[in-house]
């Protein structure tokens, strides 16, 4: 997938947190976000993945515009800052949850990743912040 990302602004309030970003993002490269705390990494993210609106700008997924609408980034998994996790639920069972949410990942597919990276044994764990 090309995302491109189009002359992109984000005001929140009276501050100008995103101002006229242009990147385009191709199929395949991995990239990275380097800047100091509060320089507006968090919110871009939170802007491409459909959180935010833009303030101005759009954002075009292999050439159709998902800028203020509810189309989101396809196959596109996102954790901004920090992951929040039900407390109530396991480890396993908040996994299980989120493959639930487009059916694409199986029981099978999470115990066999759990296996291979030996977390297995630990699945039924509850987790704190």
């Amino acid at each position: 997938m090309k995302v491109e990302v189009l002359n992109l602004s984000k005001k929140i309030k009276n501050n100008i947190i995103l101002q006229n970003i242009n990147i385009t993002f191709n199929d395949g490269k991995i990239y990275g976000l380097i800047g100091k705390n509060g320089s507006g990494k968090s919110v871009f993210l939170k802007v491409l993945c459909g959180f935010y609106d833009p303030t101005e700008g759009k954002i075009l997924a292999n050439g159709i515009d998902i800028t203020k609408s509810s189309i989101f980034l396809p196959e596109t998994r996102a954790l901004i800052e920090k992951p929040n996790f039900l407390p109530d639920l396991s480890g396993f069972e908040n996994l299980l949850l989120l493959a639930n949410i487009q059916k694409k990942i199986s029981v099978e597919d999470i115990e066999n990743t759990l296996k291979e990276d030996n977390l297995f044994q630990e699945k039924d764990k509850k987790y704190s912040t």
